[in-house]
């Protein structure tokens, strides 16, 4: 199971590992920076011209324990037969195996050029103007500088010296995550853009969320050497991927009412695209029956366009209002509820919402419209503490839910996500490039799908499959994350048959599990 953590979470199963386990610090330092040269020197003799040789690799190594690593990657790579020269950034006190592996350095004579970070990146300086040099015929640069540790704002000196690193025609290695880039958020200014992110022993957040995935490039995960029996212990995010996506259980001998009943209260004037979409992809998600709820206004547009979804029009009090009662008798038979797809925002879309989160047993996704009305009606959102209850919010839906400016949020995606989980007890799934499902428990990442899925339609598919999930017997967590991975693997699936531009929701829907 791939494992996600935080900086805190990954210092505590060092010092496990380190105390508990008797593995001296040194040999953790050493299984990182060997396997990396290994890893680094299998990339770059993959290469056409693989002459090593021919080859200078620049490392730029801090005094905290990524320099270390760093020190220990260039002994390696040396006796490998690359050419290195290591620059060392800071004035700070090396722990005590990162000052061992700096003077087996010394002692094997690599060169080593101290550099100052308390001033401005001055490109008149000579050593500043070697380096500058040296980057640019570098075959690769190590990005050894900053590493999980790091927090707060870059000093001047790395904003202008970053720059020139990402200008660099040289392959970026970045050691454990990006220097310049939170491991715990993601966030970053300036931070190193590597072709390559050789993480230290676990996935951490800062790889995934906010601006990460776009700093890391390709992760390399190098083991370390920590028990699986520490991960089992611990109370850590998972990654889905293809080696543990989830659908619902199939069987040969069966018939339509094992496969669940999706209703889907959604649609109107002008959005009746949204409803069809969410109709379709619970139907082609595995539902047994879909059946669409709908403004009777709507009656023949959907009797048209759904041919194999059972469509049913709202009933009409004799006061001319929609019949509330009705409406939640004739879905007590329902597996799953989904409300919200293009349902709009006058007061027939709000009675409908206020009576399902009040009443509906059953699993009940919330989406779309849905979302906007309750984010306008706080008094609902206790509610969202009934285990029944999944939202499926895009970035701009959970800032109008958590009452917080997109700014704020983007710094800092799992404070506030789960700052809101918390407090309400809610269950939700955070919808943007990185998918995130959250509850009280449980966080699950998705990074699946590509810029195909950035188009109006998806978030409607990505809720007919989640309901369709649910009504299929699917936990909710286990429901919202595979849907978003199944959702994100056919975006990709398809991106290698057509570019991406061309990728629609309608695709989506008819290439799922193909």
């Amino acid at each position: 199971m791939p494992y996600i953590l935080n900086s805190k979470q990954m210092r505590e199963l060092d010092n496990r590992t380190i105390s508990e386990l008797g593995i001296p610090a040194a040999v953790l330092m050493e299984n990182a920076g060997k396997a990396c040269a290994e890893r680094i020197a299998g990339i770059l003799g993959s290469e056409p011209e693989s002459d090593v040789t021919n080859k200078e690799i620049v490392i730029l190594c801090g005094t905290g324990n990524n320099g270390g690593d760093g020190f220990v990657i260039a002994r390696w790579l040396h006796v490998m037969g690359y050419g290195v020269v290591i620059y060392l950034f800071g004035e700070g006190k090396m722990s005590p195996e990162s000052e061992q592996n700096y003077q087996i350095c010394c002692k094997l004579d690599l060169k080593i050029v101290p550099l100052s970070d308390r001033n401005d990146f001055d490109e008149n300086n000579p050593e500043i103007v070697a380096l500058i040099e040296a980057m640019r015929h570098a075959t690769a640069i190590v990005d050894a500088i900053y590493g999980n540790g790091f927090r707060g704002e870059l000093r001047s000196f790395y904003l202008d010296f970053f720059d020139r690193i990402n200008a660099s025609p040289a392959i970026v290695f970045a050691i454990d995550i990006p220097s310049g880039l939170s491991a715990d958020t993601g966030f970053g200014e300036n931070a190193v853009i590597a072709d390559y992110t050789l993480v230290i022993e676990c996935i951490k957040y800062g790889h995934l969320i906010s601006e990460g995935r776009a700093y890391c490039g390709s992760l390399l995960t190098i083991p370390i050497g920590i028990p699986q029996e520490y991960y089992d212990d611990g109370d850590f995010a998972f990654l889905i991927d293809e080696s543990n996506f989830e659908i619902p259980e199939r069987y040969e001998l069966s018939h339509k009412g094992l496969y669940g009943r999706v209703e889907v209260i959604a649609g109107s004037v002008g959005f009746t695209g949204a409803a069809t979409l969410a109709c379709q992809a619970a139907l082609h998600s595995g539902a047994g029956y879909v059946i669409l709820h709908h403004r009777p206004e709507l009656s023949t547009i959907f009797e048209i366009k759904l041919t194999e979804v059972m469509t049913s029009a709202f009933p009409i009090s004799k006061d001319n209002s929609i019949d509330i009662d009705r409406i939640l008798e004739s879905l007590q038979k329902a597996d799953c509820i989904l409300i919200g797809p293009g349902l709009g925002l006058d007061e027939t879309a709000r009675k409908l919402v206020r009576a399902i989160l009040n009443n509906a047993i059953c699993p009940v996704v919330v989406d779309a419209d849905a979302i906007t009305i309750l984010a306008s009606e706080p008094e609902l959102l206790p509610v969202l503490g009934k285990e029944n209850i999944l939202l499926t919010p895009h970035v701009g839906e959970f800032c109008r839910l958590a009452g917080i400016d997109k700014t704020a949020f983007y710094i800092d995606w799992m404070g506030h996500l789960t700052e809101f989980v918390q407090k309400y007890s809610a269950q939700v799934l955070l919808k943007s490039w990185t998918s995130i499902y959250c509850d009280p428990i449980n966080t699950l990442i998705s990074v699946a799908g590509n810029d195909g899925l950035s188009t109006g339609g998806s978030g409607d598919v990505l809720s007919g499959i989640i309901a369709s999930f649910l009504a299929q017997n699917m936990t909710i967590p286990q429901a919202a994350i595979n849907a978003s991975w199944l959702l994100g693997s056919t975006a990709e699936r398809l991106a290698k048959e057509m570019d991406t531009p061309a990728i629609t929701p309608t695709r989506i829907i008819k290439n799922l599990f193909i």
